[in-house]
């Protein structure tokens, strides 16, 4: 039986954990947070509440929609480049809700841009990136990523509400809009990478098998054998 040993130092594959939680945290604060916006969007646009969570309603009918085109353009593009990508279309497309005047163009960029794009740089996208860097401590890196999304909600809601009142609603959509673009795509351009191989490793930080030494066969997940089942 082969004993796994770990190389020395600190995996790269914690690098990507942290990347993906610190994409978690910070790309959802303006859909999380989009209840802040619609008193202040109603009282100056001369919209009724229920007109302006109309386009939060489609965004998330049509962010689940869009998963499976989603994950298609992930099998082709590969994970990084999908990611970059979306990430890029987040920050533009929540700073340019600021130019909000009327209903079809909040649908149009918050209900499908948007919501398309917070698709592809979700935690389903990277869940997929993280099974490739980990193996035995997959289910930690994964619960670690998904943190983040709650540690984003508990301090970015609070700093949204609080902007809002300073700044009013359209300059801090521009304001989430370049925290995007500034803080979080420059990060996922250099840290993230699709697979471990790229930079010479192995899942979970594995010293490389020598030409006498076999792999032990990963199991595959139950969707994976259902996937292949059918």
């Amino acid at each position: 039986m082969r004993h796994t040993t770990l190389r020395p130092g600190v995996y790269y594959g914690w690098l990507i954990v942290a990347t993906t939680f610190w994409m978690a945290m910070c790309t959802g604060s303006g859909r999380s947070g989009f209840g802040a916006f619609v008193i202040p969007m109603s009282e100056e646009l001369g919209w009724n509440r229920g007109t302006i969570s109309l386009a939060a309603a489609l965004g998330a009918l049509i962010s689940g929609f869009s998963q499976p085109f989603v994950g298609r353009l992930y099998d082709q593009l590969g994970g990084r480049r999908l990611i970059l990508v979306c990430l890029l279309v987040s920050g533009l497309s929540t700073a340019l809700i600021a130019l909000t005047t009327h209903l079809v163009f909040l649908i149009l960029v918050f209900g499908m841009a948007l919501s398309i794009a917070q698709a592809g740089s979700s935690l389903t996208t990277t869940s997929v990136l993280l099974s490739k860097w980990f193996h035995r401590q997959r289910a930690t890196a994964m619960a670690l990523t998904t943190t983040g999304s709650s540690v984003g909600g508990l301090l970015l809601v609070p700093l949204t509400a609080s902007l809002i009142g300073l700044v009013g609603w359209r300059l801090t959509w521009g304001v989430l809009g370049l925290l995007v673009l500034v803080l979080v795509l420059p990060v996922a351009f250099v840290l993230l990478r699709d697979d471990p191989e790229e930079t010479g490793l192995r899942p979970d930080g594995d010293v490389p098998l020598s030409d006498t030494e076999q792999a032990k066969p990963v199991l595959p997940g139950p969707l994976e054998v259902a996937y292949c089942g059918i």
